[in-house]
């Protein structure tokens, strides 16, 4: 599999394994934030080890779907961050409220409140933000 342009013609989507969702391992859930849509991708037991990938800007949270495919025995999630991917329109991205938002859908999502954070770029100023907010909670970030 390279990366020219052997896969890719003009009008017709890429083939590659990195650019398709299996079904059986990501699920797509639309979090409901106030006025606001967050659309998240999960995969895994919300009863395991919780990690949350952290997209860089211009990106989403299927940016995290090869890593997430390769850790079966976590309970991995990757929210599409505020004016990025599938969230565009769900107001504007501040980096204390994103860390807010993401710090409460770890309270919701994850029964240990606990996870470990892996941020990309602006996902990782983003980890950052979050263990000021909320340190306890983080088990590391990368």
């Amino acid at each position: 599999m390279g990366w020219g342009n052997e896969r890719w013609e003009r009008g017709k989507p890429r083939s590659d394994p990195i650019y398709r969702v299996p079904t059986h391992l990501l699920r797509v859930v639309e979090e409901q934030r106030g006025s606001a849509m967050l659309f998240m991708y999960e995969s895994g037991k919300p009863t395991a080890p919780a990690i949350v990938f952290l997209h860089g800007a211009g990106l989403s949270g299927r940016k995290g779907q090869p890593q997430m495919e390769l850790l079966p025995d976590y309970y991995c999630l990757a929210p599409d961050l505020p004016e990025q991917g599938k969230s565009l329109h769900t107001g504007s991205f501040r980096l204390e409220d994103t860390a807010r938002q993401v710090v409460t859908l770890i309270d919701e999502k994850v029964p240990g409140k606990r996870a470990h954070l892996v941020g990309l770029s602006l996902g990782a100023d983003l980890a950052l933000a979050i263990t000021q907010i909320a340190r306890y909670q983080m088990r590391c970030s990368l």
